[in-house]
Order: C-alpha cells, then sequence, then structure tokens
C-alpha cells in the first residue's frame, strides 16, 4: 500500500463516529423482539447488531 493510499485510509477512519450505545441497546431490544425463539437465527443476529448501527435505522 502507497503512503498516499494509508494517509487516506487513516483520514477515512478518523472519519468513523462512535457508536451510540442508546441504538445499540434499541437494536439489540429489536432483535430479540422478532417473532421467533431468542438468538434462533445464530450468527445472523450477530451480523445485525454489528451492521446495523452504520445504516441507521428509522425505527
Amino acid at each position: 500500500m502507497s503512503k498516499q493510499n494509508l494517509t487516506a485510509l487513516d483520514a477515512a477512519f478518523w472519519q468513523i463516529p462512535t457508536l451510540d450505545t442508546n441504538l445499540l441497546a434499541a437494536i439489540q431490544h429489536k432483535i430479540d423482539n422478532k417473532t421467533k425463539p431468542l438468538g434462533a437465527l445464530g450468527q445472523l443476529e450477530e451480523v445485525a447488531r454489528q451492521v446495523s448501527p452504520y445504516t441507521k435505522p428509522t425505527d
């Protein structure tokens, strides 16, 4: 990776916002209250927890 690419990557890294813990709790609540047994979707639920904060859920 060139120095220019590393500089761009470094700049992008510092633009990543911190995660709102209230949002994370709301996401977990929404996942848990789907019509399914808790944890039934296994790893898919973990992926949803990781991706949701960056997709800005509306409800």
